[in-house]
């Protein structure tokens, strides 16, 4: 497989990024159907000395929000919540290199979202049997020496992701870690007021958290 993924990009260097990945998958998946998706295999990176590097992971200098959860599970919607609230109060033309994402909580396309960030804060709801709209607040290292900040609420992993990562070479150089209490996660939209509080709070302290990393940066 990497004996043929080799010859295809050689001969396919003059192509765009998104059709010379389109044409890697197809030879990977001439090898085995699912690989290239059940995986995650392939992430296709182009360097030309002439041309500077080609991508699909976003480039270093920026930072990303990423609200972990379902809307449709009331307050293990709180992730998405706070994405959206963030991205409001955002000014696009002030913080260019900002992306604000939601996700599920799968670690593989964990990695992909925060790949090569400059900063990286992920938000998700968690049960530890504090009040509902509890902040816990966890960083990359404490991250790393637990399964995930007071239990998320989607088994996330995060500590596993976070390893990972580290061996790949693809961690955020920062990474914050907000784990919102949840508590109502029937199905339904809507949080509880409480937690829908604790949104606004996080919303604000990530707002603020970027304007730091704009300013250290600046």
């Amino acid at each position: 497989m990497e004996h043929e993924l080799a010859a295809v990009v050689e001969a396919g260097l003059e192509l765009d990024h998104h059709d010379l990945t389109h044409r890697c998958e197809h030879a990977i998946r001439n090898h085995d159907p699912c690989i290239s998706c059940a995986t995650h295999f392939l992430d296709l990176r182009v360097r030309d000395p002439e041309r500077g590097a080609r991508s699909g992971a976003p480039s270093g200098d920026g930072a990303v929000v990423i609200g972990v959860g379902n809307p449709y599970r009331r307050d293990d919607g709180v992730g998405p919540a706070v994405a959206a609230r963030v991205l409001a109060a955002l000014d696009p033309g002030a913080r260019p290199g900002v992306r604000v994402c939601e996700h599920d909580g799968e670690p593989a396309g964990l990695l992909d979202l925060w790949d090569g960030a400059r900063a990286a804060f992920v938000v998700d709801s968690v049960r530890s049997g504090a009040a509902p709209g509890t902040v816990h607040r966890a960083s990359l290292g404490d991250v790393a020496r637990a399964a995930s900040p007071a239990g998320s609420t989607h088994g996330l992993g995060l500590g596993d992701a976070v390893e990972l990562a580290r061996a790949l070479g693809r961690l955020p150089q920062t990474l914050t870690v907000f784990g919102i209490e949840a508590g109502d996660t029937d199905h339904g939209s809507g949080l509880c007021q409480a937690v829908a509080d604790a949104a606004d709070r996080v919303a604000t302290e990530i707002v603020g958290l970027l304007d730091q990393e704009a300013g250290a940066c600046a």
